[in-house]
């Protein structure tokens, strides 16, 4: 389960990558509490923030490093999907408005 909106840059991309990397096709699914789209929104306004305040530090001190600029490609979680087909079909968005509840002893209720 990841819930974020984007907002401090959650959910991250890389947390969804090594999901992706240590379960790879397993039997799984990702549920998210927002739609795609707007946690990169959310995330990509973040990080132009974040890079903003990074060229003020560098102007004060030149060793200081700045994040490159965004890039749909290789920072949002949209192209992630989109690369990645069979992880992106793991993926349930929580319907807004609605409860959401995911039962994980599910699977240890149905052994004897």
């Amino acid at each position: 389960m990841f819930s974020g909106n984007g907002e401090h840059g959650n959910p991250e991309r890389e947390s969804l990558e090594m999901l992706l990397a240590a379960r790879g096709d397993e039997n799984y699914q990702v549920h998210i509490t927002y739609p795609i789209a707007e946690i990169d929104a959310g995330r990509k306004a973040d990080w132009q923030k974040e890079q903003t305040k990074e060229k003020k530090k560098k102007e004060k001190n030149p060793d200081k490093e700045v994040r490159p600029n965004w890039s749909p490609a290789k920072h949002s979680i949209a192209s992630l999907l989109k690369d990645n087909p069979k992880f992106a079909k793991k993926i349930r968005i929580v319907p807004e408005g609605k409860p959401h509840l995911i039962d994980a002893l599910a699977e240890l209720k149905k052994r004897p």
